[in-house]
């Protein structure tokens, strides 16, 4: 008989310190009646630099950019993130555990998420850039989690959802529907 994997209860979430921004707690894990625990937070993220700048981003320059955020790349399965299954593939922190990440280099921001996972008794907080309205529960029902860059660009969320009705002539609906 295969094992149920249990959905670890969730921290809470909060309205961030910026607009449009929610700080989400990631309680410490538990050992189960398996001792398994799982301190890894499982989360590879990429630099979001400021924008404000016209110079082409290299290397060589990549010092001068001011780091504005780290953006989730990927969410390892059976980690911290995944099991609590909030966040998402290209969702933008902006503090790790308080700390704001424009005072970090993406090297730093990188060696602290992995800090994180030595720290398994303590509860982690990111802050998200989403706002809080995005984490209630009507919005996640049925969602399919997005472990990669990858799924995430062949499945970008665009503008409003709208409700529309067709009505089909006898020539037809006058577009077609084509999928990559």
């Amino acid at each position: 008989m295969e094992k149920k994997r249990r959905r670890p209860k969730k921290g809470p979430v909060l309205e961030g310190p910026m607009t449009g921004t929610t700080i989400v707690t990631f309680l410490p894990p538990k050992i189960d009646q398996d001792m398994e625990i799982v301190p890894e937070m499982g989360l590879e993220v990429n630099a979001v630099y400021d924008e404000a700048t016209s110079t082409p981003l290299t290397s060589a320059n990549s010092q001068n950019k001011k780091l504005t955020a780290v953006q989730i790349m990927k969410i390892e399965k059976n980690g911290r993130i995944e099991r609590d299954g909030r966040l998402k593939v290209s969702d933008s922190i902006v503090e790790i555990d308080g700390r704001p990440v424009y005072q970090m280099s993406i090297l730093r921001a990188r060696a602290y998420i992995a800090d994180l996972s030595l720290f398994s008794t303590k509860s982690v907080t990111l802050t998200i850039l989403l706002s809080i309205e995005t984490f209630s529960d009507e919005n996640n029902i049925d969602q399919k989690p997005i472990f990669s860059a990858l799924q995430a660009a062949n499945t970008q969320y665009i503008g409003q959802t709208q409700i529309v009705e067709l009505v089909k002539s006898s020539n037809g609906f006058g577009f077609t529907v084509t999928g990559r």
